[in-house]
């Protein structure tokens, strides 16, 4: 249809009885496209098992999208799809792997200039029955260190009455942490940090609290790397020592 032309649209509606008059009509004047899209905005991104989810504000005069990938910050970027709407699922990543996400929006004059990059890094599954170690644990109704990392919330670590405590686990070689869960029991930890380590002796902090608040306890865009990972405790929010059903690291 050529641009810049009127068109004229009705609408009638039919049953097994025939067809009705005509709707009142309504034109249309088709704008000329003269450029290509402006760059998309907005791309954001969120990551789950296995997939990657992407959005972004859709610029005018466009017909398609072009979502492009890179484990580098600027690329090179690789096309992974080509959609007709303002959003797009990647199911081909690579759980525990940061990616860089750039968009472009195209009709049929040409392709737009890259949106600005989203870094997003996609779950690792959580790991259970790591080697664990702790600075102590209750004889009596909790458990051992190992309860803390068992993958079962009906069983619990428990440390002495006294500050300061940890809890430790073991990856079995140096991995990027992005991400702790630490599901408390009812004896929580008010102040406490979350530490890596290469050789589980000199630690670096990559999260500090002095107002801990019990519960599930999701600490995320963490930043670090180490073969350990610990919880350390300095201060208790009750009169009892720290327990924890589940220490989570991603």
């Amino acid at each position: 249809m050529p641009v810049a032309t009127p068109c004229y649209y009705v609408v009638s509606a039919v049953n097994i009885s025939g067809e009705s008059t005509n709707s009142n009509p309504v034109s249309v004047i088709l704008t000329p496209i003269t450029s290509v899209p402006q760059a998309p905005t907005g791309l954001n991104a969120t990551a789950a098992i296995g997939q990657v989810s992407l959005n972004w504000n859709a610029p005018s005069n466009t017909a398609s999208y072009y979502v492009k990938r890179s484990t580098v910050l600027g690329g090179a970027y690789t096309t992974v799809a080509a959609v007709l709407t303002a959003s797009s699922v990647d199911a081909s990543v690579t759980n525990g792997t940061r990616y860089y996400y750039v968009v472009t929006a195209t009709n049929f004059l040409g392709e737009s200039p890259a949106s600005s990059p989203v870094t997003i890094m996609t779950p690792l599954l959580f790991p259970t029955n790591l080697p664990v170690t702790a600075s102590s644990y209750d004889t009596g109704l909790p458990g051992p260190a190992s309860y803390g990392n068992d993958g079962n919330t009906g069983t619990r670590w428990g440390s002495a009455f006294s500050d300061p405590q940890w809890i430790r686990v073991d990856l079995g070689s140096t991995k990027s942490i992005y991400k702790v869960v630490l599901r408390w029991e009812a004896a929580y930890g008010k102040a406490f940090q979350i530490q890596t380590s290469n050789d589980g002796t000199n630690w670096a902090n990559i999260y500090t609290t002095t107002t801990g608040t019990g519960g599930t306890q999701t600490l995320s865009n963490l930043s670090g790397s180490g073969r350990y990972v610990r919880m350390n405790g300095t201060q208790r929010g009750t009169q009892y020592g720290y327990s924890l059903f589940e220490l989570e690291v991603y």
